[in-house]
């Protein structure tokens, strides 16, 4: 099948978990809630709709959705699908953090036409690239099943405060050997500052215990 080309389960996360280290406790901006009954919930394959607040036209759109998935195959080691928008042309818009609830009906018509036990439901609340750069970042985690929100997080970055920084700094020299990542460049660059956001929220996601 041609969703085949979209599967990211192991591009970029092979080289995130081969560089991963635990050099002891790291700042994270992220916060979280779950759902008390998540562990009864078995997840194997999720799919990322577009990124709410941006044109999902747009390459860019695309690549930040690609690397948001990169991030959450490589801390849950689950296959993230992601969506496109000719694949949800039937499907009417989800946006969750503004309305509190979802369509459950369309949902799960979603899930069964790609094989999901979840979708991912992004949203980027603000987003300036200039710097000091900020990012406002939330996701919902939505079983395909129930239709129901099972996991939500938030995050608020600026780069302008020291608790950032930190955080940045502690992604890039607790995590990574990497050169290509040094945290100034993080503070500078559009794309390397959205990926650390990506890696802080889903840093929060807690994966189900039967989820294998």
């Amino acid at each position: 099948m041609k969703f085949a080309s979209r599967v990211i389960a192991s591009m970029l996360c092979l080289v995130v978990v081969a560089c991963t280290t635990t050099q002891g406790p790291r700042v994270n901006l992220a916060s979280a809630r779950v759902v008390s009954d998540f562990d009864t919930y078995t997840l194997r394959r999720v799919g990322l709709m577009p990124i709410n607040g941006m044109d999902p036209t747009l390459a860019e759109s695309r690549e930040l959705a690609t690397m948001l998935a990169a991030e959450f195959a490589a801390v849950t080691g689950l296959e993230v699908l992601v969506l496109t928008p000719s694949d949800l042309s039937e499907v009417k818009e989800m946006n969750a953090h503004n309305r509190g609830e979802f369509n459950m009906r369309t949902i799960i018509e979603v899930g069964k036409r790609h094989r999901l036990d979840g979708l991912l439901v992004p949203t980027l609340t603000e987003r300036n690239v200039f710097p000091p750069q900020r990012i406002g970042l939330q996701m919902d985690f939505v079983a395909t099943e129930t239709g129901m929100s099972l996991w939500f997080g938030n995050l608020a970055a600026d780069a302008s405060t020291k608790l950032t920084q930190q955080a940045v700094y502690d992604w890039t020299h607790n995590q990574f050997s990497d050169e290509h990542f040094d945290d100034g460049v993080v503070l500078i660059s559009p794309k390397r500052f959205f990926r650390f956001a990506c890696a802080q929220l889903v840093e929060r996601f807690a994966k189900p215990a039967n989820q294998f």
